[in-house]
C-alpha cells in the first residue's frame, strides 16, 4: 500500500457508529417532543393560590436558572415545587436570572397551575415554551431525518458491497 492512499473505514464500522449516534438523537428527540407536549397540555391546568417560600439562582455566569420554591394546596394535600415553567427551564445570563428570581419575593402569593392527574406537577407559567423546547421541536426532525438518510445510504452500501472470500 502506498503512503498516498487512504483507507476508508469498513462499512460495518460506519454502520455501528450510525447506530451509536442514533440512540442519543432518538432519546433527546423523544424527550423534547414529550416536553413540548406537556408544556402545551399545561395551558389547560387548573390553578390555586400558592405562597413563595424562597428564590435563588443556580448555574454559571452565562447559564443561570431562576429557581422559585413555592407551596400550594390541592384537595387538602400540601405540595412544594420549584418549577417555574413546565419541562426544561431556560438558561439566562446570571443578572437576568437574578432579576427573574427577585420578581418572586418570599411570602408573596402566586397563582400555581397544577396537573389535575398528578397535582405534584406544577408550574407558574403554564404553556410557556422555552427556547430549548422550541429548539428540540424544530431541530429534532431535521437531525432524525438526516440520521435516517445516512442510515439508508449505509444499508444500501452494505447490501451492495462485494462479498470478500
Amino acid at each position: 500500500m502506498s503512503a498516498g492512499l487512504q483507507r476508508t473505514p469498513p462499512r460495518s464500522l460506519l454502520f455501528a457508529v450510525w447506530l451509536l449516534l442514533g440512540a442519543p438523537v432518538l432519546y433527546y428527540g423523544a424527550e423534547s417532543i414529550q416536553g413540548a407536549r406537556d408544556t402545551l397540555d399545561s395551558r389547560h391546568w387548573p390553578h390555586v393560590t400558592g405562597t413563595i417560600v424562597k428564590h435563588e439562582t443556580r448555574g454559571r455566569r452565562y447559564c443561570s436558572v431562576p429557581v422559585i420554591h413555592y407551596t400550594y394546596v390541592v384537595r387538602d394535600n400540601a405540595f412544594e415545587s420549584s418549577a417555574r415553567v413546565p419541562g426544561v427551564e431556560q438558561c439566562f445570563r446570571s443578572e437576568v436570572a437574578s432579576r427573574v428570581a427577585n420578581s418572586y419575593p418570599p411570602g408573596s402569593s402566586v397563582r400555581v397551575y397544577y396537573d389535575p392527574q398528578s397535582p405534584q406537577n406544577a408550574a407558574l407559567l403554564p404553556g410557556y415554551m422555552t427556547r430549548s423546547a422550541w429548539e428540540g421541536v424544530v431541530f429534532f426532525p431535521m437531525f432524525f431525518l438526516g440520521w435516517l438518510y445516512w442510515g439508508s445510504l449505509l444499508l444500501k452500501g452494505l447490501r451492495s458491497a462485494p462479498k470478500v472470500a
